[in-house]
């Protein structure tokens, strides 16, 4: 319905004047679009208020940058569905008397997904990344559960206790852990309208959050107790730096 009405990727822009057309490719891509990013809110349904949080984060966003572009459609959509989601909260908030379910994450994804794509026709690249940039938490999270299931031998749909929300909730408790993933989720928020006003310092601050995130995939084993490439080649050049001082010691021993 969303593509007979015209709600579809036609172009993409890219920075320093590039296009991308996508012809005929436009109605497969629109569809794996609107599954992915649908899906992404339904798998971070996992936690007591975790999914219509960071709903509600992305909305009032999605809102408030339509504010800018002038657009009173996307406006209305995207503060109506946040304040009826907020509403909802203090109801499944921890410990919660109400829940979502599968119905209510997947309309909100949905929601999210169409959204985004009202908004490209008029915007840039920004329109399609925002939603990518506030679901990387669970963009992450699945990406980690495919490697780590695969490396492990497992079927995909075989449920583990390695989640994010899971290794956060071991250390930090129920309520704290959906505190920690809605602020990363305004942050990468805030990294956006950081990049409408200065482009190299929000790529930068978008940089820096994703290296924080790789830092914690990587010393919790989320994947694996083998990954670790970041960390891996920092004890590398530690090691080098090591050898480069016992070398320059043993000269001046020999002198």
């Amino acid at each position: 319905m969303l593509i007979y009405y015209g709600v579809q990727v036609d172009v993409i822009r890219l920075p320093f004047g590039i296009q991308i057309n996508f012809g005929l490719i436009s109605f497969l891509f629109t569809i794996l679009w609107i599954a992915g990013i649908t899906n992404a809110v339904n798998l971070i349904d996992g936690l007591d208020g975790l999914a219509g949080g960071m709903s509600v984060i992305i909305f009032v966003v999605t809102g408030c940058l339509a504010l800018i572009e002038r657009r009173p459609d996307i406006i209305a959509l995207a503060f109506i569905l946040a304040g009826s989601t907020l509403g909802f909260l203090v109801y499944n908030s921890h410990p919660a008397s109400i829940f979502m379910g599968d119905c209510g994450s997947l309309f909100l994804g949905f929601m999210i997904s169409a959204i985004s794509l009202m908004g490209f026709k008029s915007s840039t690249i920004l329109t399609l990344a925002l939603p990518i940039l506030l679901l990387m938490l669970p963009i992450v999270d699945t990406l980690s559960a495919i490697l780590r299931r695969t490396l492990k031998g497992m079927k995909f749909s075989q449920a583990d206790k390695s989640h994010l929300h899971h290794l956060l909730m071991n250390q930090f408790g129920h309520r704290n852990t959906v505190i920690i993933m809605c602020s990363m989720t305004a942050l990468f928020g805030l990294s956006a309208y950081v990049y409408m006003i200065n482009r190299n310092l929000g790529f930068l601050t978008i940089l820096i959050l994703l290296f924080f995130v790789e830092l914690f995939i990587e010393k919790s084993a989320m994947i694996s107790v083998k990954f670790h490439p970041m960390l891996g080649l920092w004890h590398r050049m530690e090691r080098m730096m090591e050898r480069m001082k016992s070398n320059r010691h043993k000269k001046k021993m020999e002198k």
